[in-house]
């Protein structure tokens, strides 16, 4: 039966979706049916408190369903609600983590989870570091190939001169990118870092990776710009960007 909006929910539906939809044995089904109230209560009626505990029901029957997490998320969202947004998407990692070695594939969206939380956590108005930093480290174990909670752990790592826990990131990222310059801007930055954690072997041989690199580069340009760059790096300065 369909529902204009504005008119009240017959109470055969309501009474469905109250008792009957959290208790089918079929997880994935409760789950739809209570993402479905959820949508009604929200759109239909404008009641985002019982829409929020039609989803809170559904993601506990199967949290393997993106859907109700998505639109509670949303509602979260819209509120400004942070902390709320935080402990639903904590809810959702648990949940989703003892399920991770049966189902691979779900690697991949708890590593997004997290690497959400560690966005939250990083930014006002939570700003927590430490919590931060725990949240990005998690994406990258759950996915190596989390680019961005890559260059976001080793910034705070950085930013906390904490050198010697940056210093595996940049390898990490160097496997992800296939940019020249870009490598050679993380060979740099890995030789300054590994300077200040006094690793000046480490560090002598980072810059002479962007040296090489750098000297690939002149290879196929045979202007003074790229010649300088690559005496830059091979002095272990700054490399200027090769035009």
């Amino acid at each position: 039966m369909p529902i204009k909006p504005g008119r009240a929910i017959p109470s055969r539906m309501r009474c469905y979706w109250k008792r009957w939809a959290p208790r089918r044995s079929d997880p994935a089904f409760a789950c739809h049916w209570l993402t479905e109230a959820a949508n009604v209560w929200s759109t239909t009626l404008g009641d985002a408190h019982r829409a929020a505990r039609a989803l809170m029901i559904a993601i506990d029957r199967d949290p393997t369903q993106a859907t109700p997490a998505e639109r509670l998320g949303e509602l979260y969202r819209d509120k400004g609600d942070s902390k709320a947004l935080v402990a639903l998407l904590e809810r959702r990692a648990k949940a989703l983590a003892p399920l991770a070695a049966q189902q691979p594939e779900l690697r991949a969206q708890i590593a997004a989870i997290h690497e959400e939380l560690g966005q939250l956590w990083q930014n006002p108005p939570l700003a927590q570091a430490k919590k931060a930093i725990e949240n990005y480290r998690r994406a990258v174990e759950y996915d190596p190939a989390s680019q961005y909670s890559i260059y976001a752990l080793r910034e705070l790592y950085k930013a906390a001169e904490q050198w010697s826990e940056a210093v595996p990131y940049f390898e990490m990222e160097q496997d992800l990118v296939a940019d020249t310059e870009r490598k050679v801007a993380l060979y740099q930055d890995e030789g300054d870092v590994r300077k200040s954690a006094r690793d000046f072997a480490g560090a002598a041989a980072a810059f002479r990776r962007a040296a090489s690199s750098t000297r690939g580069r002149i290879q196929r340009s045979n202007n003074s710009s790229a010649r300088r760059s690559w005496n830059a790096c091979r002095l272990g300065k700054k490399c200027p960007r090769p035009s």
